[in-house]
């Protein structure tokens, strides 16, 4: 069938789904098809009427007439665009639009075709990408800025701290031009108000016509908890809220249009969020401040209250043991004697009691602080067997303290809290120890600068039952906690002892006595401490001096105690010296007559026989005379001495025989000296005084014991009952040393040692604090306000002698020094015309002898033996020919050294040659001043 073209094309264009509309050059309709009709949703015949213009927007109107003339002038023939129609109903709606141009046969344009199609879903495919990348590109900048505002929310310190950072961090985002925070007011918490950094200009806010609408809004989201907006100014108030409580408010503005409020919204309530945070963590930084403060104001007036309760109770308790010692210093009949020793025995008890309760409490409190100063083991132990003694004696207990050789001179650490735990463990061991005795041994392993010291106290006690270790060192517990229990005690010790070694990082641990098959204990205390060369070294300087001296002696030691043998023998050979040992006096009689010993350490105790004895069989052999013997026993102080001497003893030496008593004993044998008594051995024994001090005490009880205390100890005293008193006494009267009591009323004792201090005007006299507050940091409180040494109530009367004996210089009498004959066949030389001989040689030998001293180190030092022998040789004639013989030899003995050219040994003997120089000058001055004190 043969179809007419015309109809075909007419057939096409009516029912094309393209509009399809053709219009002359005006604009005008020619031809529209019925798809344009629905396109623009108008009947068809109306499209007759219509023209270009009427279904474009204002702003396409303008462009398609422009367009047309374009047309008119040939320069167009085909484009292809997208348009914005305006429907009949007003809908807008985008279409793309094909443009051809009909021209005539000429080539002149005639009319224009178009053909439309619906745009609308791929213009809102576009938009719809369009929106996702905006979204996402949106969500990135959030997420950038909100770990922004986190990182800086995670580092602030306070919520003002990060409002400064967080209205910088908003300021940079693109969608915000204006951020303000405002803080509940100072005064009125129910109201909002601006919060200003540091460097903000305040009085911008008054003339900026935004600044009170913002706090309009900031008020309203305060009040409200909750988001408030202001639609008109596009700004957005936002509390920061934790809990029911609002910290601040957060006013946004953002930038027009403001086409994504809820964006805007979520953003920065999420901001908000982050801030709230940081008040939380200052809240809670704010209560556990306030939290550690009340806890520290706690920990203060417990402090103060241990404090004061310990002055209270020790004052009273100095009283108590103080006058009881007195007391038995004097003739008591029996019956007088028995119960004063038990009132000595309780009040002792009780201070200890006291003790315990005061470290436990510091300890419960993380208040026990350690000191770190150099200090000499084998110092501390023997200070330790001094406390332990006495109870020792009064048991029948052999008490052998030992240091091995390894252990170094000067360890750096806490003296006082690790003698603290051997006393106690030690104590411990004497009281559930009633036959046998108590060891204490120290050893040292390790290397570098690093030590670990070990200190072993073992006694042959009753031990500690298996049961019981499981809980030993556990405050409060006993091994024997029944009724019917025979030792006393809180229970509190041993869980003290593992708290102060668990803060030297060290251990505390128990086993049975394998040593005396399984019975008694052994305490094993393990501590890491370093070598130290920060200590004063006179120890190790004293033992230096007795190797140089006493390495070529040969000892024998007399004992039954195997124990006892082996720690005399360990510490002898410290200095050099070869000792053989003995057990019993047919072993020990023909080592002495077939072998040349210079001396023999012999145990009083022996049974077979005893020490006396076996003295007198020494002496009565062919070579007993030329043996020094001393004898060792733990009642030195109350043996016959007269039948000591008769028997042939040298020298008394109290058990335990501690290294330091031993070294100075040795030295004093070797020189011909007699040895000097100790503190405990001169409270029998008093000779003329010893010195002037001063007691400040206001407690009148206090003033007698520590006046009865001194004169027993031979110094005189004068009493001063304030520190007002005090300060007036020390400035105008010459005492040696001051004892000043800490609490006092009108002025405390701290307050008058700064007086003192900053108005004394001659030598610096020593103030030794006497205080009965031994709380944590009282030492140290001393210390500062100038004092020089501190001894806490009640005042042991040892304890007391051995710290005057460190401060106050004791006068040795120049009889004792000099050899007075030889002086006095000087005096023959006097002649009556020029004045004495010995006085002007006396005056030459002090002009030079110390620049001798000085003259003979450089010697060593420059490694000169020929100097050094000549300056010896000169200094040593010179003081036997003036009597002062402890300085003539140990001049001698530098000498020989020098002729050996042994210059190691000679430097090792010079602390001795100066020690013997400072006594034998002082003997020397003292004899000018009486003998020619009138010239």
């Amino acid at each position: 069938m043969t179809m007419d073209l015309s109809d075909l094309y007419r057939d096409i264009v009516e029912t094309s789904p393209d509009g399809i509309w053709v219009i002359d050059l005006d604009g005008r309709t020619i031809y529209a098809n019925p798809a344009i009709a629905r396109l623009h949703r108008i009947p068809l015949e109306a499209l007759s009427t219509l023209t270009m213009f009427d279904i474009l927007d204002e702003t396409g109107r303008g462009q398609f007439a422009s367009h047309l003339e374009q047309v008119r002038q040939g320069h167009v023939n085909a484009t292809e665009v997208e348009v914005q129609w305006v429907r009949s109903d007003g809908d807008l709606t985008w279409v793309m639009c094909r443009e051809a141009v009909l021209r005539d046969d000429r080539g002149h344009p005639r009319a224009v075709l178009y053909r439309f199609s619906d745009d609308t879903d791929r213009h809102e495919l576009i938009a719809s990408l369009r929106a996702s990348e905006d979204a996402l590109e949106d969500q990135v900048a959030q997420n950038n800025f909100m770990q922004a505002v986190a990182s800086a929310a995670n580092q602030a310190a306070s919520l003002a701290e990060i409002l400064v950072h967080a209205r910088s961090m908003v300021l940079l985002h693109d969608d915000w031009e204006r951020a303000r925070a405002f803080v509940p007011a100072t005064h009125e918490p129910c109201r909002v108000e601006p919060f200003y950094a540091v460097d903000d200009d305040r009085e911008a806010d008054v003339d900026d016509p935004r600044a009170a609408g913002e706090l309009l809004l900031a008020q309203r989201a305060y009040d409200e908890r909750r988001p408030v907006w202001d639609e008109q100014r596009l700004t957005i108030a936002v509390p920061v809220v934790l809990g029911d409580v609002a910290y601040a408010v957060v006013a946004i503005t953002s930038a027009p249009p403001l086409y994504r409020h809820e964006m805007i919204e979520k953003m920065a309530v999420r901001v908000t969020e982050q801030l709230a945070r940081v008040a939380e963590r200052e809240r809670a930084r704010a209560e556990l401040s306030a939290a550690r403060d009340a806890a520290m104001e706690a920990s203060r007036q417990k402090s103060e209250f241990l404090a004061t309760m310990s002055h209270e109770i020790r004052t009273p308790l100095n009283g108590v043991i103080g006058l009881n010692n007195l007391l038995l210093r004097t003739e008591l009949a029996p019956e007088q004697q028995r119960l004063s020793s038990g009132v000595q025995v309780a009040s002792r008890t009780l201070l200890g009691l006291i003790n315990d309760i005061l470290d436990f409490s510091k300890i419960e409190a993380g208040a026990l602080q350690l000191e770190r100063l150099a200090f000499d083991v084998r110092l501390l132990l023997e200070q330790v067997a001094e406390v332990l003694t006495e109870a020792a004696r009064d048991k029948g207990l052999d008490l052998v303290v030992s240091c091995h050789p390894d252990v170094p001179a000067q360890l750096a650490g806490d003296p006082t809290r690790l003698a603290q735990v051997v006393t106690n463990l030690a104590s411990n061991a004497v009281k559930f120890t009633e036959h046998g005795g108590v060891t204490i041994r120290a050893t040292a392993a390790g290397d570098d600068d690093r030590v670990q010291l070990t200190v072993e106290v073992s006694d042959t006690g009753v031990g500690v039952p298996q049961a019981k270790l499981e809980h030993l060192f556990d405050p409060f517990t006993q091994a024997d906690s029944s009724t019917t229990r025979i030792y006393g005690g809180t229970g509190l010790g041993l869980a003290i002892s593992r708290e102060i070694v668990q803060a030297m990082d060290g251990t505390l641990s128990y086993a049975p006595n394998a040593a005396n098959s399984g019975r008694g204990s052994v305490f094993t205390v393990t501590v890491p401490l370093d070598e130290s060369t920060d200590g004063d070294g006179a120890e190790e300087s004293a033992d230096a001096q007795a190797r140089a001296l006493l390495s070529e002696l040969r000892v024998l030691v007399v004992d039954d105690s195997e124990t006892s043998r082996l720690v005399t023998r360990e510490q002898l050979a410290w200095w050099g010296i070869d000792a053989d040992s003995a057990s019993s006096a047919e072993e020990a009689l023909p080592m002495l007559r077939g072998a040349t010993y210079d001396m023999a350490l012999i145990d009083v105790a022996r049974p077979d026989p005893d020490g006396l004895d076996l003295t007198r069989q020494l002496r009565a052999g062919p070579a007993g005379a030329a043996v020094r013997v001393l004898l060792a026993t733990t009642q030195a102080a109350t043996l016959d001495r007269d039948a000591a001497r008769e028997a042939g003893v040298d020298e008394l030496l109290n058990k335990p025989v501690l290294a330091g008593r031993l070294r100075s004993t040795l030295l004093r044998l070797l020189a011909g000296q007699p040895a000097q008594a100790s503190p405990a051995e001169r409270l029998a024994a008093v000779g003329p005084s010893r010195g002037s001090i001063l007691v400040v005490e206001d407690n009148p009880v206090n003033q007698m014991v520590a006046t009865g205390l001194l004169a027993a100890l031979g110094y005189t005293s004068d009493t001063a009952e304030d520190g007002v008193a005090a300060v007036e006494a020390a400035l105008s009267g010459s005492f040696d040393a001051i004892l000043m009591d800490v609490q006092m009323p009108h002025m405390d004792g701290y307050t008058a040692t700064r007086h003192i201090r900053a108005h004394e005007t001659g030598p610096r006299r020593p103030i030794i604090a006497m205080t009965a507050a031994a709380v944590e940091g009282e030492r140290e409180r001393c210390l500062e306000a100038g004092m020089d040494d501190y001894l806490t109530k009640p005042v042991d009367p040892a304890r007391l002698a051995e710290t005057l004996d460190r401060w106050v210089p004791q006068p040795t009498t120049y009889t004792e020094r000099l050899d007075i004959d030889r002086l006095d066949e000087l005096r023959e030389l006097d002649d009556p015309g020029e004045g004495s001989y010995v006085d002007r040689a006396i005056r030459n030998f002090l002009g030079y002898a110390e620049q001798d001293l000085a003259a003979m180190t450089a010697a060593v030092d420059a490694g000169d033996a020929a100097e050094l022998r000549a300056i010896a040789h000169r200094l040593a004639g010179a003081a036997l020919n003036l009597g002062a013989r402890s300085l003539g030899e140990s001049a001698r003995v530098v000498e020989e050294h020098a002729v050996s050219e042994s210059l190691d040994e000679a430097a090792a003997a010079l602390p001795v040659l100066a020690e013997e120089l400072t006594r034998d000058l002082d003997a020397l001055r003292a004899y000018q001043r009486e003998q020619f004190s009138a010239r």
